[in-house]
């Protein structure tokens, strides 16, 4: 998820398919079997079942359930405080997850420099290891509701 002012949506969905082909090289160094989910793995691999409305762009088979990663791409170093956004399905996916340490994110910071890029395996904001270690920024949710 790149969120330069100045990028183009592109460059934006360019930056994100970096970010995503680093990602499942960082998983593929650590687990046998890495299944590309994410509407990337449509484009890039012709992957049917292959979506962003899973709300996670990997899945990890681990155990008897699966390890779910959302990947973050920001093309700018790491800073002491790093933003990043969730949107609706990684919302849902991480809240059905919110019991265990199932749901991941993957933050790779720098993530157009190879030399300085960085990977940073993150718990789920709502999952017991995340509870804390984040803080909601910005404006919040968005509802909407129909009053009849």
């Amino acid at each position: 998820m790149a969120r330069a002012a100045n990028m183009s949506e592109d460059q934006r969905l360019a930056v994100g398919l970096v970010g995503e082909i680093a990602a499942r090289a960082w998983l593929l160094r650590r687990y046998r079997d890495v299944r590309w989910r994410s509407g990337y793995a449509a484009i890039v691999n012709g992957e049917g079942e292959a979506s962003d409305s899973h709300g996670y762009d990997f899945e990890v088979p681990w155990s008897n359930t699966s390890l779910l990663f959302e990947v973050k791409s920001p093309s700018d170093r790491a800073r002491n405080l790093t933003e990043f956004e969730m949107g609706e399905s990684e919302v849902r996916a991480a809240q059905a997850c919110a019991n265990g340490n199932r749901y991941r994110i993957l933050l790779i910071t720098s993530v157009l420099d190879q030399d300085d890029r960085r990977v940073y395996e993150l718990p789920s904001p709502f999952s017991p290891k995340g509870r804390g270690r984040f803080r909601v920024t910005g404006r919040g949710l968005r509802y909407q509701f129909s009053p009849l």
